[in-house]
């Protein structure tokens, strides 16, 4: 297919009119399509400029939508695999800009196989995807189970040593107060010996005078 345009450039008014469509969906298109953007020429004054290419591609972008009901994205993936062909420019775009065009139905038709092979690639592209997912799905879960196993395990372990350490520090106080206990009967014990020795040495003392005072009476009598 060939085209033949008047002009080298055209406003984005002038090609609004050639699609028959609006000046704000040719800017969202542009916005949405770098490949395109990239063959438009700024002025100074902001102004665009659309050259033959990038028309086409409008062209290409606008039948992908309005003929075939496409999305954005479903283009944008068509692009990226280079699966665009030519033969997409519209037949009958109004002749204001001077063009001849040539091409078939069956052109057509062989470029609506070739998106329903495509689209059955991606369905079974999409159902291999839900697979992995589901594998992967399942290979977290018993990832995260064998996880959860393992912390429980720890913290079983921690609870039986922590078990453990309360039992031996209940022990230790145990101890600690029978200790304290037999300081308590040993110290009462001294103090009642000393009690005893105080009592004892008062005795002694006692005996000792009484000793004296018997042996005076004595040597007295001789």
């Amino acid at each position: 297919m060939s085209t033949m345009y008047l002009k080298k450039t055209y406003s984005i008014g002038e090609v609004a009119s050639i699609l028959e469509t609006n000046t704000h969906v040719i800017r969202n298109w542009v916005e949405k399509f770098s490949h395109i953007k990239k063959k438009i020429e700024i002025t100074a004054g902001s102004r665009r400029n659309f050259n033959e290419d990038a028309i086409d591609e409008l062209k290409k972008i606008q039948k992908l939508i309005n003929k075939y009901g496409m999305s954005i994205e479903g283009i944008k993936t068509l692009i990226k695999n280079n699966q665009i062909k030519p033969e997409l420019i519209e037949k009958d775009f109004p002749s204001t800009i001077g063009k001849t065009q040539s091409g078939s139905g069956e052109q057509e038709r062989e470029y609506l196989y070739k998106i329903d092979k495509d689209l059955e690639v991606l369905k079974i592209e999409n159902e291999t995807l839900k697979e992995e997912i589901k594998k992967l799905s399942k290979e977290i879960a018993l990832k995260n189970s064998k996880q959860e196993e393992v912390s429980i395990a720890l913290l079983s372990e921690k609870t039986e040593k922590f078990s453990a350490m309360e039992t031996e520090i209940k022990t230790l106080k145990t101890l600690i107060e029978e200790g304290k206990n037999q300081i308590n009967s040993l110290k009462l014990q001294m103090e009642n010996a000393e009690s005893e020795l105080r009592l004892a040495e008062e005795e002694n003392v006692v005996m000792k005078k009484s000793f004296g005072e018997d042996i005076q009476r004595i040597k007295s009598e001789l």
